[in-house]
Parts: C-alpha cells; sequence; structure tokens
C-alpha cells in the first residue's frame, strides 16, 4: 500500500490531536485532583480535593468543579462539600454531566453555595492544524488604543485583539494566560456590529498570539449558547468535555 502526502498529513493531525488530549487530560487532572485516566475511565468520581485553583475561565476559585469527557467524568469539589455530592449521586440518573446529573448536583449542593452561580458548559480546544484563520481588516492589540481591552488586559494579563471599523474597536478578543498548557480567551462584539464576522477576525488574531505562546488554545462557553458555539467551531474548535 503506498501512502499519500495526505494520508501522512491526516497522521501527523491526528498524532498532533492525540498529544493534545492528553496533554489537556493531565493538566486538568491536576486542577481537579484526579489522575489523567479518571477523564477517561468509565463512570463517575467524585474527588474531595484542597487543591482551589480552579479558575479557569471566569477568574475566581471554584467549590465545585465537573467535567465530562464522554469517556468517564469527573466531580471536584471542597471537602466540605464531598460527602453531600456523594449523596446526591449514589443513584445519579445517567452516567454524564447532562443536565438532568447537574441539577440534581446543584439542587443537593444549594444550601451550602447559596451564593454560587451554577454554569453548565461546553470545552473545546483548538491547535495550529484544526485552525481556519478569519482575520480581515483592521485587526490590532488594542490594550493602548481602547479602554475596554485596556480593563481586559489588567484583569486577565493578557493581550486584548480587536476589530477596528472607521477606527473603533467592535469586537474584542481577550487573550487569558491561565496555564502552562492552554489558554482561555473570550470575545465582547457591541451589539450593533454583531452578525458581521468580526468576532471571526478578531478571535483569530488571538488564537494565532495563544500559538506563538506555544499553548493549546480553549474555549468555554454555555452549552446552549449556539452563537458562541459557531463561533468556535467556524475557526476550528473542537469539543474536549462537558463542564459544570
Amino acid at each position: 500500500m503506498t501512502l499519500s502526502r495526505d494520508s501522512f498529513a491526516d497522521r501527523d493531525h491526528r498524532d498532533a490531536s492525540e498529544a493534545a488530549l492528553a496533554a489537556l487530560d493531565r493538566h486538568y487532572a491536576a486542577e481537579m485532583g484526579c489522575q489523567p485516566e479518571d477523564l477517561r475511565g468509565s463512570g463517575m468520581i467524585i474527588v474531595a480535593s484542597e487543591h482551589r485553583n480552579l479558575r479557569f475561565a471566569k477568574g475566581f476559585p471554584l467549590p465545585v468543579f465537573g467535567m465530562d469527557t464522554g469517556e468517564g467524568y469527573v466531580i471536584s469539589v471542597a471537602p466540605h462539600l464531598a460527602e453531600h455530592a456523594r449523596d446526591a449521586l449514589l443513584n445519579a440518573p445517567s452516567c454524564s454531566l447532562s443536565d438532568e446529573v447537574c441539577e440534581v448536583l446543584e439542587n443537593a449542593l444549594a444550601l451550602f453555595t447559596a451564593e454560587a452561580e451554577w454554569f453548565r458548559g461546553e470545552r473545546l480546544y483548538l491547535i495550529p492544524g484544526m485552525f481556519r484563520d478569519r482575520e480581515q481588516g483592521d485587526v490590532r492589540e488594542a490594550s493602548a488604543l481602547d479602554e475596554k481591552a485596556a480593563a481586559g488586559r489588567r484583569f486577565w494579563g493578557g493581550p486584548v485583539f480587536a476589530q477596528f471599523v472607521d477606527g473603533r474597536a467592535v469586537s474584542r478578543a481577550t487573550v487569558k494566560p491561565l496555564s502552562d498548557v492552554a489558554w482561555d480567551l473570550s470575545i465582547e462584539t457591541e451589539p450593533e456590529y454583531r452578525g458581521r464576522g468580526y468576532a471571526l477576525s478578531a478571535v483569530s488574531a488571538a488564537v494565532k498570539e495563544i500559538f506563538r505562546a506555544g499553548k493549546i488554545a480553549m474555549w468555554g462557553t454555555d452549552r446552549t449558547n449556539e452563537a458562541s458555539l459557531r463561533t468556535a467551531r467556524a475557526l476550528g474548535f473542537r469539543h474536549y468535555a462537558w463542564e459544570v
């Protein structure tokens, strides 16, 4: 059998994707206080972890974080919540972080997390071989040019790339350098400029900055946010895990 150049490219792409997934498993397992194989095992694991650095893209420590890769799921909780989480999910309706399971968990921990804001999300990842560059027009690092961009850089510590139209920043993509493995990003587009491709353009510039730093680009969004998911997928982002 003769392998074509495309066959070698496909194999290289598959190998790179598998390596990225393994790196992400190691990274998130370390953050959650479990083992990488726990994220790929069958069934549910609840971890009582003192490691409260689960900031991800939200910017604050999380007392509860669950991640479901489709092969297994882990819920990492502060120690005082572990018993309540285990009791609630003893007869979980499914072995996944479905909406039904999330609701059971949220209801069980409501008394202990009264001020919490629950989030049911999807986490996607992107590496260079998957990337579809959509940058066009006037896109620049904008933290010295736009007050919203400057505020984003002060808070997250990463550059903010903006699409400019007639000298105005209309869409901003913020790089969030949260770890040595994966950098998150977020996007904000002025309402009157949505639906014109500006978000794709600004995010493309941010993604290239993440790749220059040698990191995996991550995208987290509410699992029902179809507009956000369309933007991510248009750039080549692929599903990594469901989260709560």
